[in-house]
Order: C-alpha cells, then sequence, then structure tokens
C-alpha cells in the first residue's frame, strides 16, 4: 500500500526501494537499533583506555573503527563542535559571531559527540554501559542511523510520536530554534495535535507530508557517499554508474557532509504531475516547489530579536497570548532568481551583528492541500508575490531596487515578468489617453458631419454599384477583424485580471495563445494571396506625388466632406484604398501587425526559447510592448470602423460592401451637374 502510495507520487523505482528501506531502518531507533554493533573499549581524551575519572572521548572511541577525523573534517562548521542554543542562534544569525567562535576553539574537545545524532542515550550514562573489562555494551546504547527526532534536537519541532498530542515548545527559550521560521515536521494530524490554533477543526491534513509518508530527515540529508543514496552519474557515455561502496568500506569512513540535500525533482517527476499548469517550464525556472507548497503555516515564527547582553528576547508572529493563527511567509528570488519562501524579522540591539533585517528559508511543512492552484493568487494586482515585506532583509543577494520605497516587491528587477500582476502605469496611460483621444476625436468628428447634412440640402452624389472585394478577401478581412478583437478581449483578462474576476484566467490564457496562431495563420494565408494575386500593390504608397495626394485626402476629412464635396480619388476594384489608407495598412501590415505578432510569440515561447526572450529584454520588456501595440490596435480599430462610415451613402454601407462584395461607388460628377 505504502510502495503504490509512493508510486503514485511518480517516483522512479529505484527511489521507492531507496525511501522504502529509509523509512523502514529509521521506524524507531529503539526497535530498530544496530544490534550487530560490536562491543568496545572506551577512551579517554588521551587515547588511552578509559578508567574511572576520566574524560570520554566519544571521538576516540568510535575512532577505534570509523575514521572520525575524515568524520569530523566533512561536518561543516555549524555541526563540527556542540553549541548551547544561543551559541547556535547567535551564529545562525551572525551576532558576536567572533567571540563565539573565539569561545570555542578555547574548548579543544567540545566538538559533536557522535552519541548526540546516533543514539538517545546521554554522554553521562556511558560509564553505567562500561563492564568490567572497561567495553561498552553495544546493545544498550541503541546504537542507529540518526532519525528525525535527532536533528530535532537541534532543527526546529520534529515529532515522531503518534499517540502524544504535538505542542509547542518554551517560546521563551526556543532551543531548538523552531521560531526562525515555524517549521514543523511532522506527521500526525494538525487537528489532532494540542495546539490552541485557529479553525483547527477544517484541517484535516498533517504538518508535514513528507513525514506523514514515513520519509526522515536523512532521507535527504543523507551522506554523500552512502550506496543507498540515488547517484548522480556524471559521466557522459554512461547511463548508469553501478559503482558503489560497500558497508563495509562507507562504515569505515562515512562522509558528513550533509548540506547538499536531495532537491525536489531528483523524487518528483513534476512534469508529469503538473500538467494542469500553463507554462510549466517557466514557472519552474522562476519558482522554487515550496512557493506553492508552503503558502501558510500553522505555526508562530520570529518577528523580531532584541539582543541585550548576551540575552535574546523574542517577539512572535502568528501568535496572540497563547491563541496561534499561524503565518504567510513572504516570496523573494534569491540570488538565483528563483523565487522562494522565506519568513524576515529584525535583529535588535546593541550587540555586534552581521544582518539588522534576516530571511529564514522554509523547506519543509509541505502541504499539498494547502498548496497554491489558483492562478489569481500570484496573477493578480494583488497577488501574493507582490506583497510588502516587513524590512528589507541584508543576508540576501538581492538584485538592486528589488524593494521599492514602499517595501514592496519589484519583480522586474529580477528579470521576473508577472502577468496580470505587473504593470506599468506609464504604459497604462499612454494607451488609455490614445484610445480616449481617438474616441473623441471620431465622436467630434461624426457629430459635425450630422450638423452639416441637416445644414446642407443637396442632390446626392452619383453612385455606381460596383463588385469590389473578392470571397476570400472579405473571408481574410473578417477572421482578422474577430481574432484581433477576441485577442483584445482576452488579452485585457490576462493583463488586467482583477477587472474580471468573474472570467477563467487559465482558459483566457489558452485562448489568447490559440487566437494567436489564428491571426499569425491568417496573415501569413493573406500575405500568400496578396502576392501571388498581386493584390499587394495595392497597400503600397508610391512616392510619386504621395505628399500631395494625401494632402488632397485629408483637405476632404477635414473640409470637404463638411461642404457635400466628392471624394478627390475614385474608387474601383483595382484602387480600393485612398492614399492616407494606403499609408495607414502600409504601417499597419508592415511594422504594428508584425511587432504585435512577434512579441506575442516570444512571449508564448520563453519557457521553449528562453535565450531568443532573453536576448530582445525577456519579459519585462515585452509584456509592456505587447501592452502598448495591442492600445495602439484598439485605437486604429476605432478609427477604422469610424473611416467605413463615410465611404457609403448610409453609415453602414462601407461595412455592407465588406460582407456581400458589392458597394456604392461614387463618380466624380454630382448627379444635378448631369441633369
Amino acid at each position: 500500500m505504502i510502495k503504490s502510495a509512493l508510486h503514485s507520487w511518480g517516483l522512479p523505482r529505484y527511489l521507492t526501494r531507496y525511501l522504502l528501506l529509509s523509512a523502514l531502518l529509521s521506524l524507531s531507533p529503539h526497535a530498530l537499533s544496530n544490534t550487530f554493533h560490536p562491543d568496545f573499549p572506551l577512551i579517554n581524551t588521551e587515547g588511552q583506555l578509559w578508567q574511572q575519572g576520566d574524560s570520554i572521548s566519544e571521538s576516540k572511541s568510535c575512532g577505534q573503527c570509523h575514521n572520525s577525523e575524515l568524520i569530523h573534517n566533512t561536518l561543516d562548521e555549524k555541526h563540527s563542535h556542540y553549541f548551547s542554543p544561543q551559541q547556535r542562534l547567535f551564529l545562525k544569525l551572525g551576532i558576536n559571531k567572533r567571540k563565539t567562535l573565539a569561545e570555542l576553539k578555547a574548548e579543544t574537545e567540545n566538538k559533536t559527540h557522535c552519541l548526540s545524532c546516533h543514539s538517545s542515550v546521554k554522554e553521562t550514562t556511558l560509564p553505567e554501559l562500561v563492564g568490567n573489562n572497561n567495553f561498552v555494551a553495544a546493545a544498550g546504547l541503541s546504537l542507529s542511523s540518526p532519525d528525525s527526532e535527532n536533528c530535532g534536537n537541534c532543527h526546529g519541532l520534529v515529532s515522531t510520536e503518534d499517540n502524544s498530542p504535538l505542542s509547542l515548545p518554551n517560546l521563551q527559550q526556543d532551543s531548538k530554534l523552531f521560531g526562525l521560521n515555524g517549521e514543523i515536521f511532522a506527521a500526525q494530524d494538525i487537528g489532532l495535535s494540542a495546539l490552541n490554533l485557529a479553525n483547527k477543526n477544517t484541517l484535516n491534513h498533517s504538518f508535514d507530508a513528507h513525514a506523514e509518508r514515513l520519509l526522515g530527515c536523512t532521507d535527504c540529508h543523507s551522506s554523500p557517499n552512502n550506496p543507498t543514496r540515488p547517484q548522480k552519474n556524471n559521466i557522459k557515455n554512461l547511463r548508469f554508474d553501478p559503482r558503489r561502496l560497500s558497508a563495509h568500506e562507507y562504515l569505515q569512513q562515512p562522509n558528513h557532509s550533509f548540506e547538499e540535500a536531495l532537491a525536489c525533482q531528483d523524487c518528483h517527476e513534476v512534469k508529469s504531475s503538473h500538467q494542469w499548469l500553463p507554462y510549466l517550464n517557466q514557472h519552474l525556472n522562476k519558482l522554487s516547489c515550496e512557493s506553492c507548497h508552503i503558502s501558510w503555516l500553522p505555526s508562530p515564527a520570529y518577528q523580531s530579536i532584541t539582543i541585550e547582553a548576551d540575552t535574546a528576547e523574542i517577539q512572535w508572529r502568528g501568535i496572540e497570548n497563547s491563541f496561534i493563527t499561524g503565518y504567510q511567509p513572504w516570496l523573494l528570488p534569491d540570488a538565483s532568481g528563483k523565487i522562494k519562501p522565506f519568513n524576515i524579522f529584525k535583529i535588535k540591539g546593541e550587540a555586534e551583528k552581521e544582518h539588522s533585517v534576516y530571511a529564514a528559508p522554509l523547506h519543509h511543512s509541505i502541504n499539498s492541500q494547502q498548496a497554491i492552484k489558483e492562478c489569481r493568487s500570484c496573477h493578480d494586482k494583488n497577488s501574493i508575490l507582490l506583497r510588502a515585506v516587513p524590512a528589507i532583509p541584508d543576508n540576501l543577494q538581492l538584485a538592486d531596487g528589488l524593494i521599492d520605497k514602499n517595501l514592496s516587491p519589484r519583480l522586474a528587477k529580477a528579470d521576473i515578468y508577472l502577468i496580470g500582476g505587473n504593470t506599468l502605469p506609464a504604459i497604462d496611460i499612454l494607451g488609455l489617453l490614445l484610445v480616449l483621444g481617438t474616441t473623441l476625436a471620431v465622436s467630434a468628428h461624426g457629430l459635425a458631419r450630422y450638423i452639416a447634412a441637416k445644414r446642407i440640402v443637396s442632390a446626392p452624389a452619383r453612385r455606381t454599384r460596383m463588385y469590389i472585394y473578392g470571397y476570400y478577401e472579405r473571408l481574410w478581412h473578417w477572421l482578422q477583424a474577430a481574432a484581433v478583437l477576441a485577442l483584445l478581449a482576452t488579452g485585457a483578462v490576462v493583463h488586467k485580471p482583477w477587472l474580471f474576476p468573474w472570467i477563467d484566467f487559465a482558459l483566457m490564457v489558452e485562448l489568447h495563445n490559440i487566437l494567436g496562431f489564428v491571426l499569425f495563420v491568417n496573415a501569413a494565408l493573406a500575405l500568400f494571396y496578396h502576392l501571388a494575386s498581386g493584390e499587394i500593390k495595392q497597400y503600397i504608397p508610391m512616392p510619386s506625388d504621395l505628399f500631395v495626394r494625401s494632402f488632397q485626402q485629408l483637405h476632404f476629412y477635414l473640409k470637404g466632406m463638411f461642404n457635400n464635396e466628392h471624394h478627390p480619388f475614385e474608387k474601383d476594384r483595382e484602387n480600393k484604398l485612398n492614399p492616407l489608407q494606403k499609408i495607414a495598412y502600409f504601417g499597419l501590415l508592415n511594422v504594428l501587425l508584425p511587432a504585435q505578432m512577434f512579441s506575442g510569440l516570444l512571449m508564448w515561447g520563453a519557457q521553449t526559447w528562453p535565450e531568443w526572450a532573453s536576448y530582445f529584454g525577456g519579459l519585462p520588456m515585452l509584456g509592456p510592448l505587447h501592452s502598448m501595440l495591442a492600445w495602439v490596435f484598439a485605437s486604429f480599430l476605432i478609427m477604422h470602423i469610424y473611416l467605413t462610415t463615410t465611404s457609403g451613402p448610409k453609415p453602414l454601407s462601407g461595412i455592407k460592401s465588406m460582407i456581400d462584395g458589392w458597394e456604392e461607388v461614387e463618380t466624380q460628377q454630382k448627379a444635378n451637374e448631369h441633369d
């Protein structure tokens, strides 16, 4: 049953076997202790056989079989010595670091004790286990691989007990440094815990999904040369390298460097389990797994720490008196540019310190039921990615200008463009002014035409019914018009989702992409048609007397039309566009439309061809450009639709001619001049 559950996570078979074996070996250090470990003599700090009253050296005692020198050399600074809880806190936060390290150097034997991690028996009980021959009975030590409880003695709140309701440690002392981020690694259901937590009855899931599935700390933070650990193959000509240390060799010289833990994607087949997520590669490149899977913690965490005279006074967030409300971590891009969750707190006081504001990363308290699955959680003006931080952390290598004066993240500074969240006010204001200006201009022009028509009474112009627009030309035009209008509508939802809260954001993204390809294919086919048929020449403004002819057409729109003058240029199937229309369409078809399609194509392909998008400035440049061109398109459509009302005897004559192809074309002379 457990094996099938692990397979349902999409884990490879070798990882499934590894995790099952690791889980079984770490169920209990007492029940599954190392019963075949031999008895061994106890050695004192002088390297001699221990006698009553001597100081015990675990390093020398264990070093009779295990390479203790290699073990201590591979341990990082924080694991290589024994620290008091306050020393660990100060070193972690860079407080009085030089003083603390000097104290440790003075205590030459103050190294990490082997039994701190490999047994639940304290050092003070070792003499009680020594027999008459000065040998320690290994069976009484319950020796085992480190389990999660051992790690939890120093690293946060860890519980493997199912029968005892979980409770918080002493928050005034916080000897386990649980408050750095408030993580709880426990398989127990939150509702069954002893926490005085808001809405606890509705939280019917465990504190951590990995603990619930019998995983322990060492399953991810294992020894790099552990033969049971999945090994990454760095040899190009091999798919799999079967070479491993034997158990004997590993036990002699186990590497104790635990800094490089297995990444989420070393175990999880993310691409197969996240097919529902649009732009999957783009999300994975910019978001850590924890960003979505640790959206809220049912526990308190540090809000500030005040250091006075080598003591720490802690202020907590997410708790009022004894009532826990939990907290939502802040999301920031780290030095790699990947967004991760952090608990951000201030460090106050006059003590020597490296940081004034510290951001503690989160890795545990993972639960799929609390994972973010709604697009608008991020893609919105109230995005959790744009949430203001309490202060600017100085332990992170943030991009210059990432946090603005209002303490809100500006993700564009980290080369991240958040569609639906990041907007440039200047682009929106300029675009809106352009659309409003165009609307006001055509409205004023239309009103003036109406007044002039009432004032001037004259015979109607002579017109001839003529077939102007062919079938494919009309089909191309209406398909293009429908695609552009639909793209503007869906694009508005994608870039301003908070204005349309009732519309599905993900659906609009997919629909926008489909419509973009419809527009592209239709434009490509239309280009082929116009080139093959020679119709392309109608859209090319000829340089000869272009200025004079354009001025004549402009004069007609601004003055002649109000005096009931006839059009300055005859219209037929070979001359469908006047000079101003040719200039407008030349810019539309050769500049505006290609630029809009190209920018949209680069945005769509950013996850497949990121280098191309980066070459043109990346999404922070392409997104605003695409939006600005959309505003220009909207303005062009307003002007274009209005000008169709000037081409026939009735306001809708121009639109009707594009439906059936026939148009009442005005001749050069008026009817009363021929009668």
